[in-house]
C-alpha cells in the first residue's frame, strides 16, 4: 500500500505533471523543481494551504548561487505551477515574470569545417 505524502502540495504536483505529460511535455526537469519546492515548504510552511510570495522568493533566495539562467528555470518551472494552482484558489501568489531577471545563457559557439577527401 502507498504511503501517503505529508508534504503540502505533493498530491497537486502530481495531477500537475500528469496533466502536462498529457499534453506531451516531458517535464523532467519541472518535476525535480517542484518536489524539491515541496520540500522546502514542508519544512518552511508545512501547513500551508496556498503557496504565497514569501514562499516562492525565500525558495528562490536558496537556490540564489547558482546561475542566473538556473535560477531563472526553476522560477519559470514554479509560475507555471502557481498559474496551475490559481484555478483552484484564486488565492495562489501567480509571481509575475518581472521578479527573477532571465540571466545570459551560455553557448560555446562552434565553428563547422568541411572535411577534406
Amino acid at each position: 500500500m502507498k504511503k501517503l505524502s505529508t508534504r503540502p502540495f505533493s498530491v497537486l504536483i502530481e495531477q500537475y505533471l500528469r496533466l502536462r505529460r498529457s499534453l506531451g511535455f516531458i517535464l523532467r526537469g519541472a518535476e525535480g523543481i517542484l518536489k524539491k519546492f515541496d520540500l522546502y515548504l514542508s519544512q518552511n510552511f508545512p501547513n500551508a494551504k496556498t503557496v504565497t510570495k514569501p514562499m516562492i522568493v525565500g525558495y528562490l533566495q536558496m537556490v540564489k548561487h547558482q546561475r542566473a539562467s538556473t535560477v531563472y528555470l526553476r522560477f519559470m518551472a514554479l509560475r507555471q505551477f502557481c498559474r496551475f494552482l490559481f484555478q483552484f484558489n484564486p488565492n495562489t501568489y501567480v509571481p509575475e515574470k518581472r521578479l527573477v531577471p532571465r540571466g545570459p545563457t551560455l553557448r560555446v559557439p562552434h565553428i563547422y569545417r568541411l572535411k577534406r577527401q
